[in-house]
């Protein structure tokens, strides 16, 4: 018998969309970061071609979407035009969910979605509370942190006589994933935000995130924490890992989710990059 799905979304990260003739600009990065930015600048595919190629993927999945959620990460430079991004996304059959990655901090998204700007938000699709947090912080680069605003709100809705499916979106990895170089730049207060959520893990679905370039879930204390595969280019991050670097083996990919009444599915999904 099927199961009584409640949503059927996928979940996409860290696109870092350039303009179609923009090349990355690493000038005054950090000497450990050398072979990183070696690595990314001899990627084949442009971000460009690497979302149109997600584009087709998602577009031709052989079920019905509720949205496409994109936790952040949306372009690979600072300050980028947000404006020519539309056109590529409103390519896409589904409504977007839209998350602030590090890269997008301080960035005027408005052309994207309404809601930028507001450093939480809330919205309800299909009966399950979906909440979206922006993890950047003005004054950290890279790594993430959660200000006071949004823990006391977010407190408040975990501690509300609720009985809606509830999900909470972030760009930023909350909880160490044995990985050096990345848990230096994961959310800041991580733990006190898992502590808040611990008041409503009786409803709560799943934490969605990006950030690591990685499909990696976490169940702790009953919560859900999945993050999902760049569709941009993979990071290493096998455990205890120090240097950064790429995988320049690794397929893009996505992670298709199922919210059912009684589980979370989440399927972790990679794609060739070919040229429609």
């Amino acid at each position: 018998m099927p199961l009584e799905a409640l949503l059927h979304f996928v979940h996409i990260s860290d696109t870092h969309l350039l303009a179609p003739n923009q090349i990355k600009d690493f000038s005054g990065i950090q000497p450990e970061l050398a072979l990183y930015a070696e690595q990314v600048l001899a990627w084949p595919h442009h971000p460009v071609t690497a979302m149109e190629a997600l584009i087709r993927e998602i577009n031709t999945l052989p079920l019905k979407l509720d949205f496409v959620l994109h936790t952040g990460d949306i372009a690979g430079e600072d300050q980028s035009d947000y404006a020519w991004m539309t056109e590529l996304f409103n390519q896409l059959r589904y409504p977007v969910i839209y998350l602030p990655g590090n890269h997008d901090r301080g960035a005027d998204l408005t052309p994207l979605y309404p809601q930028a700007g507001q450093p939480i938000y809330e919205l309800e699709v299909n009966g399950v509370q979906i909440v979206c947090l922006d993890s950047c912080h003005a004054e950290i680069r890279d790594a993430g942190w959660l200000d006071a605003e949004q823990l006391s709100r977010l407190e408040t809705i975990c501690a509300a006589p609720d009985t809606r499916p509830l999900l909470v979106a972030l760009h930023h990895h909350p909880l160490p994933i044995d990985v050096a170089w990345l848990d230096n730049l994961r959310l800041g207060n991580g733990e006190t935000f898992h502590q808040i959520l611990l008041r409503a893990r009786h409803r709560l679905c799943g934490v969605f995130c990006g950030h690591i370039h990685h499909s990696v879930d976490i169940f702790r204390d009953g919560i859900l924490y999945s993050s999902v595969a760049s569709a941009a280019y993979q990071f290493l991050g096998w455990p205890g890992q120090a240097q950064s670097a790429l995988d320049m083996r690794a397929d893009p990919g996505f992670n298709m989710v199922t919210v059912t009444p009684e589980q979370t599915l989440v399927r972790h999904h990679r794609y060739r990059i070919v040229r429609g």
